[in-house]
């Protein structure tokens, strides 16, 4: 399982140690751009990108690392009053890009089921609150709970070998590939309101 322990040093964010993030993985890049992490991947000698972590706060710093697209839902999130959002979808660019205003409390994570996405890409940002979220990868996860990818674009496993967990904090935003497995929406050390904005991006 994959472990990642980070330090802060006077001027910025190292990673401390680093180990396997997934039994896949057989190259592996870690890159720490400000406080974002992105880990690369080979699988199958096809280069992937995949899970990016950090915070709204260093999007400008860090403009010039992000993907096109990814950036493009960022600056979505920096230049909307997120607050006054009604839950529900917000229109930004058709099917190719939208958000999904979420307002829920966390819950435990053996309530929650895994799932991934075939068609969207997923920046998932908490504007208030704080939760727990499980990243695995996709190869991994073989037990299908419930299958809606071709009404909804979303399947639910049951279970999710090798699993991580990832702690947001208000500000903070992950963005999840068609081959990340995640559980989002889980506690961290006790219930938490949440509102989650996820900005929903074609591929």
């Amino acid at each position: 399982m994959s472990i990642f322990r980070y330090f802060q040093s006077a001027a910025n964010t190292q990673i401390y140690s680093r180990m396997n993030l997934f039994g896949i993985i057989t190259d592996t890049d870690y890159r720490l751009d400000a406080i974002t992490l992105r880990i690369g991947r080979t699988v199958n000698n096809q280069r992937r990108s995949t899970m990016i972590y950090g915070r709204l706060e260093n999007v400008a710093a860090e403009a010039a690392t992000l993907p096109e697209n990814i950036l493009e839902g960022l600056k979505f999130l920096e230049r909307t009053d997120l607050a006054a959002l009604p839950e529900g979808k917000v229109e930004i660019d058709g099917d190719r890009m939208f958000a999904l205003v979420q307002d829920y409390t966390t819950k435990p994570k053996d309530t929650v089921r895994p799932e991934a996405h075939k068609r969207y890409i997923d920046i998932q940002y908490v504007a208030l609150g704080r939760e727990q979220i499980g990243i695995a990868p996709l190869a991994k996860v073989s037990e299908i709970a419930e299958d809606l990818l071709e009404d909804k674009d979303v399947c639910f496993y049951s279970n999710a070998p090798e699993e991580s967990m990832i702690l947001l904090s208000t500000g903070g935003y992950t963005v999840f590939y068609p081959w990340d497995v995640h559980r989002p929406g889980c506690s961290a050390d006790a219930e938490s309101v949440v509102r989650k904005i996820v900005v929903k991006i074609a591929l």
